[in-house]
């Protein structure tokens, strides 16, 4: 036994040693690991902000092109008199469709008034062509009144030499209407 004043050597032993190992114990040199990734954020921040603002704008591109082409004249519109020119900006004719019956060809088509009021006494004609300009049909349009935002439906019978089958398909017709 140990007499007193003298300290036994296991505890000496026990509380002398450390609980890290010699790697742990070696002080690492250079950045902490937060801060290489704050440089690097902002290493990245800092390239893409350089890019964006080197990169010449589309804005500027456009500018360049309009001084280039203000030498050009322009063409100024004239003031329509016809009444029914305003009519074909609101006026739309689409979903043609061609189909037989009884042997006969006939087209079905919508016209929709895009306009915030009524039109009174739409009369003229739709003149549906293919996409290569040939006229495939020719119909009277006559409408006493179509409200406003409102699409009517047409079916009429229309001369042709061809068989509806034998006409373009609907995705290759174009409509055009003239107003009386």
């Amino acid at each position: 036994m140990c007499a007193l004043g003298e300290s036994a050597p296991v505890a000496a032993a026990v509380v002398g040693k450390s609980r890290t190992t010699p790697a742990a114990r070696v002080r690492r040199r250079g950045l902490p690991v937060w801060a290489a990734v704050i440089v690097t954020v902002l290493v990245v921040a800092g390239v893409a902000a350089g890019v964006y603002y080197l990169k010449p704008s589309s804005r500027a591109e456009r500018a360049a092109n309009t001084e280039k082409d203000s030498s050009l004249p322009t063409a100024v519109a004239s003031p329509s008199t016809d009444p029914a020119r305003g009519y074909e900006k609101v006026v739309e004719i689409s979903g043609i469709r061609i189909f037989e019956e009884q042997k006969k060809p006939k087209i079905r088509l919508m016209v929709i008034n895009h306009a915030a009021t009524e039109l009174v006494a739409l009369e003229g004609t739709i003149r549906v062509t293919s996409g290569k300009g040939e006229v495939v049909a020719e119909v009277p349009l006559k409408l006493p009144l179509i409200e406003a935002y409102e699409a009517k439906e047409i079916i009429s019978p229309f001369a042709s030499k061809l068989r509806a089958y034998e006409l373009p398909d609907w995705q290759f017709l174009r409509a055009e209407f003239k107003l009386k």
